[in-house]
C-alpha cells in the first residue's frame, strides 16, 4: 500500500515540477524515487533542449551521482543509466557488509557524472555505467553494455560496447564538432538540410545554411 502511496506522490511531484526542472524537453522517467528526486533538486540530473524519451536510472543517493545529457537526443525507453552502484572487487568480498551488518545507509560509489552529448542516439536496452562520457553525435546500438567513453560521431555496440565504425570521415567530422548544435533554430525552409545526406560537397553549405 505505502509502495502505491509512494509512486503516485512521485508521479505527481514530476507533473507539477517537469517544465521547471526540464524546459523543452520531452523526457519521463520510469523508476522515480527520493534519491532521484534529491540528484534533480540539486542539479544533479540536467538535459539539454528537445532532447526526448524515457530515463531508467539505477542510483544511491551518493553526492557524486551525475546525469548531464545534452540538446537533440534520442533515449530508448528500456535503456539503463548506472549512476552509482559500483563496488570495490579488489577487497576480499564485493558485499556490502556496512550496510548489510551495520546499518550504514550506502557503501557503492560513482566512478564519476555520465555526460551525454548534443545529438546521441541511445538504443533499446542499452546499459552506460557511471564516469561514461559519451561525445556529441554518437550512436549507442541496442544491448550495448558501455564501459569506456566514447568518441563524437562513434557508433559502437556489444558487450562491452565497442565501436563499429564511424558516422562519417574524420574531415567531416571535424566540421561538425566545430557546429554548435545548441544554436540550432529549427525553421521550415532549413528541414530540407536537416535530412540532406552530408558529404565533402555539401557540408559547408549545410552548416552554414543551419546556422543562420
Amino acid at each position: 500500500m505505502m509502495k502505491k502511496i509512494r509512486k503516485i506522490f512521485y508521479q505527481i511531484w514530476m507533473k507539477k515540477n517537469n517544465k521547471k526542472y526540464f524546459p523543452n524537453t520531452r523526457i519521463s522517467f520510469g523508476n522515480l524515487n527520493t534519491n532521484i528526486i534529491n540528484l534533480i533538486k540539486k542539479g544533479n540530473i540536467q538535459i539539454g533542449n528537445e532532447t526526448y524519451g524515457r530515463l531508467n536510472l539505477s542510483v544511491n543517493g551518493s553526492e557524486d551521482e551525475k546525469l548531464l545529457i545534452g540538446s537533440y537526443c534520442q533515449i530508448s525507453a528500456h535503456a539503463k543509466f548506472l549512476l552509482g552502484s559500483e563496488h570495490d572487487y579488489k577487497n576480499i568480498f564485493t558485499y556490502p557488509f556496512k550496510v548489510m551488518k551495520f546499518e550504514k545507509k550506502n557503501e557503492s560509489f560513482s566512478k564519476g557524472p555520465i555526460i551525454i552529448g548534443n545529438g546521441v542516439w541511445i538504443g533499446e536496452d542499452a546499459l552506460i555505467l557511471s564516469g561514461v562520457e559519451v561525445g556529441e553525435g554518437a550512436i549507442i546500438a541496442a544491448g550495448s553494455v558501455v564501459t569506456k567513453s566514447v568518441k563524437p560521431f562513434a557508433i559502437v555496440g556489444g558487450n562491452p560496447a565497442k565501436i563499429i565504425k564511424y558516422r562519417f570521415p574524420e574531415s567531416i567530422i571535424k566540421k561538425l564538432k566545430n557546429f554548435d548544435m545548441n544554436s540550432l533554430n529549427v525553421t521550415t525552409d532549413k528541414i530540407s538540410y536537416l535530412y540532406t545526406h552530408i558529404n565533402e560537397r555539401n557540408i559547408d553549405e549545410i552548416l552554414r545554411e543551419l546556422a543562420k
